[in-house]
């Protein structure tokens, strides 16, 4: 699937970091998607335009309406230094994502997930092992989609669990239906998530001892 969106740089255009987290999201989807980036003409901003971009979601939405008027695809927009990176609704409902141009690699994968991607922020309890991109952000490079993101986006077909399983021996960045959720062992751990509409929870994240996947699954489910 090609994902089709428009660019617009209100400061200088960092082509090759975009270019850099859509190949990121190519090798994550193991090639199963594109991107058709269109560059809209840089804008000028008065003061006040330029404050509200820094400012909340809310304010920015009337300075992203009168830049970007006739924009009808995803809007990704590159911002000052101070902007807040987030993903809105405009309201005769198109969408935008707003990140400031220097912003890491994994903060511009982050908000390119709930443009492109309609994915939702995904609240990890804190010391937790499970790691997605969505979750909030720690530093160094951006953690891969959660299962259940990357099933609901084409990118894997799910593998069903069979009695026996070892959780020790599941292979990285494959995922498993089981029940009603999708687990997939992220480094030492086991992991399960489920979804419910839009809305995505960790159902479990364990070790990945050397103990049958269902019965790992079933201890943690309780």
């Amino acid at each position: 699937m090609t994902h089709r969106l428009a660019v617009l740089p209100l400061v200088a255009p960092p082509q090759e970091t975009l270019e850099e987290a859509f190949g990121w999201f190519v090798a994550a989807a193991r090639g199963r998607l594109g991107f058709a980036p269109h560059w809209l003409a840089a804008q000028e901003m008065v003061p006040a335009e330029r404050l509200a971009l820094a400012g909340a979601p809310e304010v920015a939405r009337a300075a992203l309406a009168r830049l970007a008027p006739d924009c009808a695809l995803p809007l990704l927009v590159f911002g000052p230094a101070g902007a807040r990176p987030h993903c809105w609704h405009l309201a005769d409902g198109r969408r935008y994502a707003l990140v400031p141009a220097g912003a890491p690699l994994a903060v511009l994968a982050h908000e390119l997930g709930h443009l492109l991607f309609g994915w939702p922020d995904l609240r990890l309890p804190a010391g937790s092992v499970a790691r997605c991109l969505m979750a909030p952000i720690s530093p160094g490079p951006p953690d891969l989609p959660s299962a259940a993101m990357r099933v609901a986006a084409g990118w894997e077909d799910p593998l069903a669990l069979v009695a026996g399983m070892r959780a020790d021996t599941l292979p990285e960045g494959q995922c498993y239906m089981w029940s009603d959720m999708l687990i997939e062992r992220q480094q030492a751990a086991l992991v399960g998530f489920r979804t419910a509409g839009r809305a995505v929870s960790l159902a479990f994240a364990v070790p990945a001892t050397d103990g049958c996947v269902l019965a790992v699954a079933s201890r943690a489910r309780g």
